[in-house]
């Protein structure tokens, strides 16, 4: 589960693998206690979303992972069947519709087969996606402003599935950002 946290709730993502639904909670929170408010009801559902496009086979699908990006606009889900990456963008506080819910941004196809996990670059300006199946991890470029993916590589990976990045020490970060620049 992926919480997001405001001055007066918290929003609770949460991802159902067995049916491809996103769904986003509300959770009353009071701020002077840093307690949840004690109701009868504490979670309410908001919204409730597919993680794959309506033509699609839900039965066929299941969801990898889901994750913020590190700009908090954003929420990506991985789809192990439609072999995809789903992007919504999060409605912030000062736009018309309801705070924390999500709006379609698109559906990206991974460029391989069971997007076992992804994971973002520490500046959240690539996507790297381990696809299990098809052997191969895809890097994608990530757009901040519109949340789509633009493919830029693809490695061939024995049966990837899990990504860990890092930081290069300082002393070593100089060295890396030359070789980038080749």
């Amino acid at each position: 589960m992926v919480y997001r946290f405001d001055e007066y709730k918290a929003l609770e993502l949460d991802q159902n693998f067995k049916s491809g639904q996103l769904t986003s909670e509300e959770i009353l929170h009071d701020e002077k206690s840093g307690k949840d408010m004690t109701f009868n009801q504490t979670l309410t559902e908001l919204q409730k979303m597919g993680t794959v496009p309506e033509a699609f086979p839900r039965h066929l699908n299941t969801c990898g992972r889901i994750c913020v990006d590190p700009t908090g606009r954003w929420v990506l889900v991985s789809n192990r069947g439609h072999d995809s990456v789903c992007v919504y963008s999060i409605n912030s506080p000062d736009e018309s519709l309801v705070p924390g819910t999500l709006k379609l941004a698109g559906y990206f196809h991974t460029s391989g087969h069971t997007p076992r996990h992804f994971k973002f670059s520490t500046d959240g300006k690539w996507l790297f996606a381990a696809n299990q199946d098809s052997d191969n991890l895809s890097v994608f470029r990530f757009n901040q402003d519109s949340g789509a993916l633009t493919l830029a590589h693809r490695y061939p990976i024995p049966s990837p599935n899990f990504i860990c990045n890092k930081v290069p020490l300082p002393v070593r970060r100089q060295e890396f950002q030359s070789w980038s620049k080749i």
